[in-house]
């Protein structure tokens, strides 16, 4: 799979989960997702903030956390979470076409992410989606 290839799964995949978060109930955006702690609004959030991260953000997250990457991705989520769903919503869909990774993020780790956290999203609300079994392939073998 090229590089093309993988940015278009990438804007499929995000538009897709902007489009299902569009329709979501309050009930549901406070849904329990697959990922420990954190709720439908979280990682909707966390999916908006790849694109967006500078250095010089990521670096002050990074200090915030006590030089923990996880507590920094929970707290970053957590911050991003507090907007208004329309906002998120709106986010996602503004980052679809973006061709900006995280600070040291891999387009490998960016459509991992791009596929793996919608499931977190639906499965718990009884929502299927089946991946594109191309990408899911290659996402799987950067593991």
């Amino acid at each position: 799979m090229d590089e093309t290839r993988i940015w278009q799964v990438v804007d499929a995949e995000r538009t897709a989960t902007a489009d299902l978060l569009a329709g979501l109930s309050d009930a549901q955006w406070a849904h329990p997702s697959l990922c420990a702690g954190w709720t439908v609004r979280e990682v909707a959030a966390h999916l908006t903030l790849g694109p967006r991260m500078r250095i010089g953000d990521t670096l002050s997250a990074f200090v915030r956390a006590r030089g923990s990457f996880d507590r920094m991705v929970d707290q970053t989520a957590r911050a991003e979470a507090r907007r208004p769903p329309d906002e998120i919503v709106a986010t996602l869909r503004g980052i679809a076409g973006s061709r900006r990774l995280a600070p040291g993020q891999t387009l490998l780790n960016c459509l991992m992410d791009t596929l793996v956290h919608p499931q977190d999203i639906r499965l718990p609300l009884g929502i299927e989606r089946p991946m594109p079994v191309d990408a899911a392939v290659v996402a799987a073998a950067d593991l």
